[in-house]
């Protein structure tokens, strides 16, 4: 259509937190793409289909490294929750970030 962008989607590094805990002691490998997003993430907590504590951790590094890029730089983040609103909104309460999109909450930030 006339007027109309050809594309409203936006390339963005993503790491679910299902998937997080493999990429916690690899964050060197995250940094370049980062580097090039305009935004970043899907990236979050998910304590609800994840129960493992271990795999909290893992998850949480993850997140952290992201929220510390989205912060430095200056972008958009798009963040995911599930049973865990409290630690997720503690953490984007401690940055200075320019914006958050939340997805999947599950309503219980307090």
């Amino acid at each position: 259509m006339e007027g109309r962008p050809a594309c409203l989607c936006e390339p963005r590094p993503r790491v679910h937190p299902w998937e997080a805990p493999r990429y916690a002691s690899t964050l060197e490998t995250l940094g370049p793409v980062l580097d090039e997003a305009r935004l970043v993430g899907e990236v979050g907590l998910d304590h609800h289909f994840v129960t493992d504590e271990e795999q909290h951790r893992g998850q949480r590094v993850v997140f952290d490294y992201f929220l510390d890029a989205a912060e430095v730089s200056g972008r958009l983040i798009n963040v995911y929750t599930t049973v865990a609103d409290s630690e997720v909104l503690g953490a984007l309460r401690a940055r200075a970030l320019p914006a958050v999109i939340i997805i999947g909450s599950s309503g219980r930030c307090r």
